[in-house]
């Protein structure tokens, strides 16, 4: 029996925005939970990585190993969940609008800094 491990190193981005689904004004200092969603071997790992908050923008910028991050956004007493996949090279854009909870996800062709 042969065995085989195929590792390989690559990294994208993912670049989040919360706003105002009323007026499309950005909500700053907006705290989202993130955890890195890995398979192995058939089963399904969850590793946080921590809170971090929207700066005055409604941005915050992820890079990242590929896969699916698991993101928990809370504002006031409404929390929002999704799944967002980074994708080697590319950046993964996230926009998500509170209080609807309306999620939009774009992935560019190539890395960029801004969506």
């Amino acid at each position: 029996m042969v065995s085989r491990a195929c590792t390989y190193s690559a990294e994208g981005s993912l670049i989040l925005t919360v706003d105002n689904g009323s007026s499309g004004k950005p909500i700053g200092s907006v705290p989202v939970q993130v955890a890195y969603v890995a398979t192995i071997c058939s089963s399904t790992v969850q590793t946080s990585l921590g809170t971090v908050r929207t700066n005055g923008s409604g941005i915050v910028t992820f890079c990242c190993e590929l896969g699916q991050y698991y993101f928990n956004v809370s504002y006031f007493s409404n929390h929002y969940s999704f799944i967002a996949t980074i994708e080697a090279q590319k950046t993964t854009c996230v926009t998500l609008r509170i209080p609807s909870g309306d999620l939009t996800v774009l992935h560019s062709a190539t890395f960029t800094n801004s969506c």
